[in-house]
């Protein structure tokens, strides 16, 4: 495993990725597999938001 990977925290990251059978994961692989995962529950969070209901029924619409 890179270094560089443990110095920025991404050892977690490069940990999932080698048990799914990326052996040696890039410092760049990490990083854009932790991004895409923040974005992607992000707007996943944010739909879920948008779905609840208010008392009169409604839908509730914060997703920019």
């Amino acid at each position: 495993m890179n270094h560089l990977i443990l110095a920025e925290d991404l050892s977690i990251t490069a940990s999932i990725l080698t048990s799914i059978g990326i052996h040696e994961p890039t410092y760049d692989d990490c990083y854009i597999i932790r991004e895409v995962c923040k974005t992607v529950s992000l707007r996943a969070a944010k739909l879920a938001a948008a779905g609840k209901r208010n008392d009169d029924s409604r839908y509730l619409c914060i997703v920019r």
